[in-house]
């Protein structure tokens, strides 16, 4: 942590390690009955040649009124590769969590062509078969040719309309 070895702590150095905001004042006897049982905090620091090290501390206060004497027992962990590999799963959710999003536009998309391209291609098979149909009675029917030529032009414009629509569709594909 940046002391010497068998140097003691300053009055901040525990502060900031068992996670408190404010520094205490001194008097350790009105801070006692507002501070946790056990505190517990992570931070991270930056060593010398610009490494940072996440550590978690985990300290608690014992009082012995026998010997009327405190003391302050903890645990310092380098918790760097923890909170790497916690990052890592996280990534890996987003990921996931992306993959599933398009997984889910795929389907929709494949759901949505092939709901599109079955009334598409009722339309143009009911449009070819009214010009088959028209052809083949138009004798019977009676009149000449230039009485269906407005017909024929509107169906026309339906296959040709619904081929596009199809085209369009099957690239969707």
């Amino acid at each position: 942590l940046g002391l010497a070895n068998g140097a003691q702590p300053t009055r901040q150095e525990i502060d900031l390690l068992l996670g408190r905001t404010e520094p205490s004042e001194g008097n350790e006897d009105e801070a006692a009955p507002v501070a946790p049982p056990v505190l517990a905090h992570e931070f991270s620091i930056v060593r010398e040649k610009g490494e940072e090290r996440w550590l978690a501390t985990t300290a608690r206060r014992v009082r012995d009124d026998a010997a009327n004497s405190e003391r302050l027992i903890g645990v310092v962990r380098d918790i760097t590769e923890r909170r790497k590999q916690d990052e890592e799963v996280e990534e890996r959710q987003q990921a996931l969590a992306h993959l599933a999003r398009v997984a889910t536009m795929g389907e929709l998309s494949t759901t949505i062509v092939h709901e599109l391209g079955q009334p598409v291609g009722a339309v143009t098979l009911n449009a070819e078969t009214a010009r088959l149909l028209i052809e083949r009675n138009r004798a019977w029917i009676g009149g000449d040719a230039s009485r269906f030529a407005v017909l024929h032009e509107l169906i026309d414009d339906i296959v040709r309309d619904s081929r596009r629509a199809e085209t369009v569709i099957a690239q969707l594909r």
